[in-house]
């Protein structure tokens, strides 16, 4: 929707003025430039001032945007100390004199890309009667004023927004007599093309539609991650291979049995048990024989944990024994403890066993 806005003319001199705020996406709060438009189009387009029934229509377009600044002074025509800008003489009759305004000029420091600025303009020891009009370097003279004075007349201020040339310059037009001018730059305008401070419609909607296809991405892998999870926790069954064993009966049957070395352990899931006990004893065998030793589940030996232990008279071994059992254990409460038995060629019949035992059970899957 394009916003219009009446300028009047109050005796040749062209004012405006503009308080909408717009947010920036940086979150700050800048004039509008919806509302700017409508009141500087006047000067924008070089005319200077219009009629009463005159309308300022932007309907659609890029639209330029207002940048406020610390005041700064572009030029003062005035000898001596107060001259800045380049010039140190008035104007003179019908002259018109052109200054750059981008770029370091005067006290001013104003950015490459602005097309327009509001000024405070002030006229200074006028000689007659006269007025004076601003435009852009590159505009024909316009047919309106900005300032008007009598001969005499005290410095006289007023506020003047004016587009600026291709190559950012104003020309300043003096109709009688002689003047000094004085000017401050309040703010500059810069084109949306340079100055994209503000999100459209179709940018939000460009925004939202990026979120939302990185969120479903997201959530592509992490559907994808718990899949494979779920796969992993499912995966149930361990490869369990025990060797026939060297030199070892068929089956084992243990003439001797430590109870004092039994311990009860608790399990909350069923699988094959890797276990490991630790204890201290002998079993002594006939002739020069050794005893074999072995880990007992529930009574049950555990093959792959038998040991074949030299025979000694001076002191108790002590020993680990880790085996992993060939059948799944289910769930509950068992008993750990250490057979022993001698070769039936030399049976044995002295034991020693201290009441030192740990176990460990590793349950898989």
């Amino acid at each position: 929707m394009g916003v219009r806005r009446r300028s009047i003319d109050t005796g040749g001199d062209a004012r405006g003025d503009a308080t909408g705020e717009r947010f920036r996406k940086d979150g700050v709060a800048r004039r509008s430039r919806w509302a700017v438009v409508g009141a500087v189009v006047a000067v924008l387009s070089g005319a200077g001032g219009l009629s009463s029934s005159s309308y300022a229509v932007v309907a659609s377009g890029e639209r330029t945007v207002y940048v406020p600044i610390s005041p700064c002074r572009l030029l003062d025509t005035r000898s001596g100390a107060d001259n800045i800008g380049g010039r140190e003489t008035p104007l003179g009759a019908d002259e018109t004199f052109t200054t750059p305004v981008r770029g370091s000029n005067g006290a001013c420091s104003i950015p490459a890309g602005a097309v327009g600025v509001g000024a405070n303009v002030t006229i200074a020891n006028p000689t007659a009667a006269s007025y004076l009009t601003i435009r852009p370097a590159d505009a024909p003279p316009a047919t309106s004023s900005n300032l008007n004075w009598i001969a005499g007349q005290a410095p006289t201020p007023n506020a003047v927004t004016t587009k600026l040339s291709a190559d950012g310059r104003i020309s300043i037009y003096n109709h009688n007599a002689t003047v000094d001018v004085i000017i401050d730059i309040v703010g500059y305008y810069e084109d949306h093309n340079f100055d994209d401070r503000y999100y459209t419609k179709s940018e939000v909607d460009g925004q939202i539609g990026t979120l939302q296809a990185s969120v479903g991405a997201l959530q592509t892998s992490v559907a994808a991650a718990q899949s494979g999870l779920d796969a992993l926790t499912a995966k149930s069954g361990h490869e369990v291979v025990v060797s026939a064993g060297l030199s070892q009966p068929d089956t084992l049957t243990p003439t001797f049995h430590p109870t004092s070395l039994d311990e009860t352990i608790t399990t909350t899931t069923s699988g094959h048990w890797l276990v490991t006990k630790s204890f201290v004893g002998e079993l002594t065998c006939g002739g020069t024989a050794g005893a074999r030793y072995y880990i007992l589940v529930d009574n049950v030996p555990v093959r792959s944990s038998v040991i074949l232990r030299p025979r000694t008279v001076v002191v108790q071994y002590d020993d680990t024994l880790i085996g992993m059992t060939p059948d799944v254990i289910p769930a509950g409460i068992h008993t750990i403890g250490i057979g022993a038995e001698c070769p039936a060629a030399f049976p044995g019949g002295n034991s020693g066993w201290d009441s030192i035992s740990i176990s460990a059970v590793t349950v898989m899957q």
